[in-house]
């Protein structure tokens, strides 16, 4: 009998000449199930279809066996009857960690980017060779286990299983590593979250009243990005900032860090104050409208370069900065010739507000409810669920009763309508929704919070500015670092502002103007 040698990794494979045909389905098993084979050690596997035992151990390394597929259930009876492996496989981390491994890899989520990644990165086909193990039943369903490691036919079945078992536990591990980050970065965050959920839902509803839904023409004069940057530099002086704002606008300019791209097909600003780790320095990339948006872009940016100096504000404050001198350059190109409504139109975030709300909301709650040790439960959230669906039925029959009361005309039909619900398969889709946001977008799924929150402090802040503001607004921007929640509002004088009695206030001033408006 004539032997052949293939060699994968460290396995040395002897096999007869006959089996030429059949040899690389073999090979391919061995590659596929690494972790049951263990590649990286010198082993022979000698295949002798004369040989008078199954298998036949030598040295522990060395395997003569009569069939292949002898030797592939040895390994694997092996494995399932060891007991330390048993006591590592019922770990009830272990599921959950591999259900966010293999997602990953399906979203092509950039493992080192990540900040919810912090696993050890094991191939694809490990993943599915240890959910197997689990999946099956490894006395009674053997066959079907040996069966899908060698051929990994119905991997989807597999992977819908642990979907179904792990997505909540995946959840609230995403959670406790969001509430773990606050709870380092922004220590008033869990404080002040009840009213702050509040006033998010107060500024949904406002935004929702005050949009203006009259499509208007608006003609944006053109601006290169050189006199942006001369814009710039006038606005500064303007507002009286510290000459080293000044000197390091300058130095980023002169050592090439602010880089202009112009806006994409997809219309969106791409603008980012960011590290780069090449060179170990913050960065501006501000996209270019060729209009005044770019100075405000600019504006936006270089605040957010200014208040990073000193470290790393608290989470909840980090577009605040920002924002405020943002508006305030919209203020300032007014004061310059340009239209209010076209300065509006430049800075407006309302549609995004509400829309950035409706997205939030519920994650919000859930990362409330996890800071107060509350674990997110499917059955719960369906209950809850239900319950919304029943409120808002109950809403609509009472504005169906009041336009019949008052004769008021219901133009879109679809406010009175509901569609039929699945509850469960909603839940299961908004938690898959929140947890590949998660893995995707990291921790930038939550800025829009900042932006919330940020844009309420600035209309209070403008509300009451002066120059005691205009210097607190310097110090709190140079000093990021030092301050939180509350001693911003202190410095402010805006303690209060988040109070349920100032957001109700807020909300029936909204519904009266509202009324007139449509009187």
């Amino acid at each position: 009998m004539t032997m052949k040698l293939k060699t994968i990794d460290k396995i040395n494979l002897y096999y007869p000449e006959e089996e030429e045909a059949e040899i690389e389905n073999i090979i391919n098993m061995i590659k596929t199930n690494r972790l049951l084979f263990n590649t990286s050690v010198d082993s022979t596997i000698i295949i002798d279809h004369h040989s008078p035992d199954k298998i036949k151990v030598e040295d522990n390394n060395t395997y003569i066996v009569k069939q292949f597929d002898d030797l592939f259930d040895y390994v694997v009876e092996r494995l399932i009857s060891n007991p330390e492996y048993l006591a590592i496989f019922n770990q009830p981390e272990l599921m959950p960690a591999l259900y966010i491994q293999l997602l990953s890899k399906k979203l092509l989520v950039n493992e080192e980017a990540s900040p919810f990644l912090l696993l050890p990165n094991h191939a694809e086909d490990d993943l599915y060779t240890l959910i197997a193990l689990k999946y099956f039943d490894n006395k009674h369903q053997f066959t079907e286990l040996t069966t899908f490691l060698k051929t990994r036919n119905n991997q989807e079945q597999l992977f819908d299983w642990l979907q179904q078992t792990e997505r909540f536990n995946v959840y609230n591990y995403l959670l406790e590593l969001t509430v773990d980050m606050f709870k380092e970065d922004d220590l008033d965050f869990f404080t002040t979250m009840d009213d702050i959920l509040y006033k998010m839902r107060t500024n949904f509803v406002k935004s929702f009243l005050s949009e203006d839904n009259q499509d208007k023409e608006i003609s944006i004069p053109q601006l290169s990005s050189a006199q942006a940057e001369n814009l710039l530099i006038d606005f500064l002086k303007q507002i009286h900032v510290p000459e080293e704002w000044i000197s390091l606008y300058f130095s980023l300019k002169e050592k090439n860090y602010i880089i202009y791209e112009k806006v994409g097909e997809d219309g969106k600003n791409h603008s980012a104050c960011y590290f780069d780790q090449e060179d170990q320095a913050y960065k501006l990339k501000i996209t270019d409208y060729d209009h005044a948006k770019t100075f405000l872009n600019l504006v936006h940016e270089f605040a957010h370069y200014i208040s990073l100096q000193k470290g790393q504000g608290p989470y909840s404050l980090l577009e605040y900065p920002s924002i405020y001198y943002e508006r305030v350059a919209g203020q300032y190109l007014i004061t310059r010739g340009y239209d209010p409504e076209v300065v509006e139109y430049l800075l407006s975030r309302q549609k995004n507000n509400y829309d950035l709300y409706c997205t939030l909301a519920d994650l919000f709650l859930d990362i409330n409810s996890y800071g107060r040790g509350k674990p997110i439960r499917r059955e719960e959230k369906i209950a809850s669920s239900k319950r919304k669906v029943e409120a808002m039925l109950e809403a609509k029959k009472e504005l169906l009763k009041l336009s019949e009361d008052y004769q008021i005309s219901i133009r879109d039909s679809f406010v009175l309508e509901i569609e039929p619900l699945d509850y469960d398969k909603e839940v299961d889709g908004e938690c898959d929704d929140y947890i590949n946001a998660f893995l995707i977008d990291g921790i930038d799924i939550l800025n829009g919070y900042q932006y919330l929150i940020a844009d309420y402090l600035v209309e209070k802040t403008l509300e009451n500015k002066n120059q005691a503001i205009d210097q607190a607004m310097i110090e709190i921007t140079t000093n990021l670092p030092n301050y939180n929640m509350n001693s911003v509002l202190e410095t402010l004088n805006l303690t209060g502002i988040f109070a349920k009695e100032e957001s109700d206030k807020e909300l029936e001033e909204a519904i009266s103007a509202y009324q007139k408006k449509l009187k």
